[in-house]
């Protein structure tokens, strides 16, 4: 079986599994902390192994504890369930992150991925285009390439930008 450090290392084809009947906490660390936390704290499932009974999260800020409340399904599909943790303003210094997910009698979970994405608004945008993310700014130009590595669509900031003549279908 996968370990726990599996969840964190950009691979989306395995999985942490967790047995039915369990109570489950993942405890992630920050011995700098995050100075300005605002954002999103997303977990991924495999396939449709995502039969919960209970989920949550809380931060560590100075040692106090605070719930991030009841998550959001952001999921783009039915089977595989994506769901958002919003970390909002809750000032600097957050140094642990808990989850606990709680299985029921009879279904296991298979988590494939934690990540956290900072999203706090201001004039230093994130370095990375996020689909959950109202609105993003690139500097320079962003490039979508073909399988070929050849530019299909090409968005500058400083000159001409161009779609591809054909979508290939």
């Amino acid at each position: 079986p996968a370990s726990v450090a599996s969840l964190f290392d950009g691979s989306f084809d395995g999985g942490y599994s967790l047995p039915a009947s369990s109570t489950n906490v993942i405890s992630i660390s920050f011995p700098s902390g995050i100075v300005y936390p605002q954002g999103g704290i997303y977990i991924s499932f495999y396939d449709n192994y995502n039969s919960y009974s209970g989920i949550s999260a809380r931060v560590s800020k100075s040692g106090v504890w605070s719930s991030l409340g009841t998550p959001t399904d952001v999921s783009v599909g039915s089977r595989y369930k994506v769901i958002k943790f919003a970390v909002g303003q809750i000032g600097t210094g957050v140094t642990d992150i808990e989850l606990t997910i709680n299985t029921d009698g009879i279904n296991g979970v298979t988590i494939t991925s934690i990540n956290y994405l900072q999203d706090r608004a201001n004039e230093f945008d994130p370095p990375y285009v996020s689909k959950y993310r109202n609105s993003n700014s690139v500097f320079g130009t962003l490039n979508v390439k073909t399988n070929t590595n050849v530019d299909n669509v090409s968005l500058s900031g400083t000159g001409n930008s161009y779609l591809a003549a054909s979508t290939g279908k």
